[in-house]
């Protein structure tokens, strides 16, 4: 058997203590805040970093309380975890302290008896650690979600949350309520089962494949309630992401009631139509009798009176515009395919004879010449208009200019007349509904609402007469 040596008392003693010290550098150079107190809670030692948690340097604290530092509400803890201590019992605790540029810290403080070399308790020694970023940070959190549940439950859209195979993790009230289930019951069912069953067939939306241009979409179903009752929605679907995994929202409408007033305004359309329908057609049939009675007293009228035959050759060209107008509701089968220069020059012709005395000139530029008008019916009644306007209030006898330029990518048409110009009575006003001096007052309001849905615009001028700026796009 091999010899141990032998080692004396002392020389092992200086070996643990050697080894103690090592042991006390690396504890106490750890970045963790190390600090003793004695039973009269001054400090007698510190290390570094408990030193900066406070915010003071080490002789600041050698010897002080720890109740200089420390928030007088803990006054009772430290004493209550002294008496603990006394006892030999370990604990962990929490309180706050202000550092020496005034800035409250949360610190935890795991705690132990310390003992002299005879193992008689003498103080206590504990592990700080600032947590006041962790506090901060979890109140925010708590805070946050709170909120959420607030806003998720409180919410009068119909929530879901789904995983990527569509199974329903969470539904807030309003979706137990869409749906006629509850939550207990919605929670694990898939949403597919929630649609409409000719609807359950249909693709994945692409947001579920996470495809690049889909983080998020609006689209419609029907869904299908517990009753069997279908009920038209509009979902907002999109990613929610976690660090855990991809889950999906929705956010579902119900849109019942527009959809409601959609069939009403298309079954409204529907009348209309047919309404219009039936009288262009009588409309049509009477102008046209009108008009051939009127070109046959024409015809049977002496050559001398040249009275009658003005008036009747006045009353013919107002049948015939009659006769335009109502052709503006006939359907269109082809595209309008006019030029804008014969088209104002061919309204011009009509309103000169339709109106006595009224004289209009049109001026195109060249560069216009060969463009075309927008495509619109309505077009022709927005001149027509303006062209009756001008022989209503510009005197008894009116001269109309209208000239016809190309601004970049318009149209600028200048409609103007040598009248008295506008009331200033009315001139801010002069587009509304019911707008005239003389009661009426829906020519120049139909005016602009026929520009503007070409995207156009319309403004007066100022100047003597009524002068009108009309933007038109090519």
């Amino acid at each position: 058997m091999k010899h141990k040596p032998e080692i004396s008392v002392d020389e092992l003693r200086k070996l643990l203590n050697a080894d103690l010290k090592s042991v006390w550098q690396a504890v106490t150079s750890l970045p963790r805040g190390i600090a003793i107190v004695n039973l009269q809670e001054e400090f007698i030692f510190v290390n570094e970093h408990m030193a900066n948690v406070m915010g003071y340097e080490i002789e600041e604290l050698i010897g002080n309380s720890i109740f200089d530092f420390i928030d007088t509400e803990y006054t009772q803890e430290i004493e209550s975890q002294t008496s603990q201590r006394i006892e030999g019992n370990p604990s962990v605790y929490e309180l706050s302290m202000t550092r020496k540029n005034g800035e409250c810290r949360i610190l935890r403080v795991s705690a132990a008896p310390w003992r002299n070399s005879e193992g008689e308790i003498t103080g206590t020694v504990g592990i700080v650690d600032d947590i006041t970023d962790e506090k901060t940070a979890k109140k925010a959190l708590e805070v946050s979600q709170k909120r959420y549940k607030l806003l998720f439950e409180g919410a009068q859209e119909a929530i879901t949350i789904e995983t990527s195979d569509e199974i329903i993790i969470q539904a807030n009230q309003a979706a137990c309520d869409l749906f006629g289930y509850s939550r207990n019951e919605l929670l694990g069912m898939n949403s597919r089962n929630l649609v409409a069953p000719e609807e359950r067939t249909h693709p994945r939306h692409p947001v579920y494949q996470q495809k690049e241009g889909f983080e998020s979409d609006v689209f419609e179903r029907t869904i299908f309630t517990k009753e069997g009752k279908r009920i038209p929605v509009e979902i907002s679907l999109g990613h929610l992401h976690t660090p855990e995994q991809v889950l999906f929202m929705s956010f579902l409408r119900d849109i019942s009631e527009r959809k409601h007033h959609e069939d009403v305004q298309k079954q409204y359309e529907r009348e209309l139509e047919l309404y219009t329908s039936i009288m262009r057609h009588d409309l049509t049939s009477d102008l046209q009798i009108v008009l051939g009675y009127v070109e046959l007293t024409l015809d049977s009228l002496p050559e001398e009176d040249n009275i009658s035959q003005e008036r009747l050759l006045q009353s013919l060209a107002i049948g015939k515009q009659m006769a335009n107008l109502l052709q503006t509701f006939t359907p269109m089968k082809d595209m309008y395919d006019e030029k804008i220069c014969l088209l104002l020059e061919s309204i011009a012709e009509q309103s000169e004879k339709a109106n006595a005395n009224l004289k209009i000139e049109v001026i195109c530029d060249e560069a216009v010449r060969g463009i075309k008008a927008p495509s619109s019916r309505l077009l022709p009644v927005a001149f027509v208009n303006l062209f009756r306007n001008a022989a209503m209030h510009a005197g008894e006898t009116p001269t109309v200019k209208v000239h016809c330029t190309k601004v970049d990518k318009t149209l600028q048409i200048i409609v103007s007349d040598d009248g008295p110009g506008v009331d200033p009575s009315i001139r801010k006003k002069l587009f509304n509904k019911g707008v005239s001096t003389r009661g009426g007052g829906l020519g120049l309001y139909l005016t602009k609402q026929i520009i503007e849905s070409l995207n156009g615009t319309i403004e007066l001028q100022k100047s003597e007469g009524a002068v009108f700026k009309i933007i038109l796009p090519i």
